[in-house]
């Protein structure tokens, strides 16, 4: 392959954005990207499995939605010298709005093509974002987003990459509060990654911490890209 060729396919550079200002109305008031897992923070593992993943890209800014006094926040911070947090307006106004948010807290001089989203109670997707920013190199500028899609067919919004731009432009065209995810990935062109059973975990429930011990170690996973 020319140098040419594999420049093409190599992985722009990318932002992160890891969303962890929900309500976790399903932990009865706890905040589940606190609770600990394998000796670390759910939104610890997040933010370094995020990080992992975009290792082979150029490296740019995070950004953490996640209230300033988060009790992961000096664990979080350790893992990258410039980690910017910021929160949602209003408070637990969902993925979209936690979404507009991390655009808005992005130095636009400087911020790359690329932004990674992933959510911050996803404690195992490195993987998942090293084929997700693959995906999109490999993609031409006509696609907008690649995101994960589950065995079962469902996409994953919130574990994803996508070009800063034109999402950028769909999440500003109308205030965010009680958009959903899936109404803005209507509004782009998207491919889909398979994401195994653990990349594609996220601990909505307090049961999900045992299963998140077990799945954890699940490697028998062949993934394919899917164009709809």
């Amino acid at each position: 392959m020319s140098a040419s060729g594999a420049a093409a396919r190599r992985p722009a550079g990318c932002a992160l954005i890891v969303l962890a200002g929900g309500r976790s109305t399903r932990w009865a008031g706890q905040d589940k990207t606190a609770q600990r897992l394998a000796g670390r923070t759910v939104l610890a593992h997040a933010v370094a499995e995020a990080l992992d993943g975009a290792a082979h890209a150029t490296p740019g800014p995070v950004v953490v939605v996640a209230p300033a006094d988060h009790p992961a926040r000096a664990e979080v911070d350790r893992l990258h010298p410039d980690i910017c947090w910021t929160l949602e307006r209003p408070a637990g106004g969902g993925p979209v709005a936690g979404l507009a948010a991390g655009l808005e807290a992005l130095p636009h001089e400087q911020t790359p093509p690329v932004v990674v989203l992933v959510a911050g109670d996803m404690p195992s997707t490195a993987a998942a974002v090293r084929r997700l920013l693959g995906a999109l190199a490999r993609c031409g500028a006509e696609v907008d987003a690649v995101v994960g899609c589950d065995q079962d067919g469902v996409r994953q919004p919130l574990l994803g990459a996508y070009r800063r731009r034109p999402l950028s432009e769909v999440v500003i065209a109308s205030p965010p509060r009680g958009r959903s995810m899936r109404a803005v990935l209507g509004e782009l062109t998207v491919r889909e990654v398979e994401i195994s059973q653990r990349e594609g975990l996220d601990l909505d429930t307090p049961h999900t911490l045992d299963v998140a011990r077990r799945v954890l170690t699940d490697v028998d996973f062949q993934p394919i890209e899917r164009t709809p």
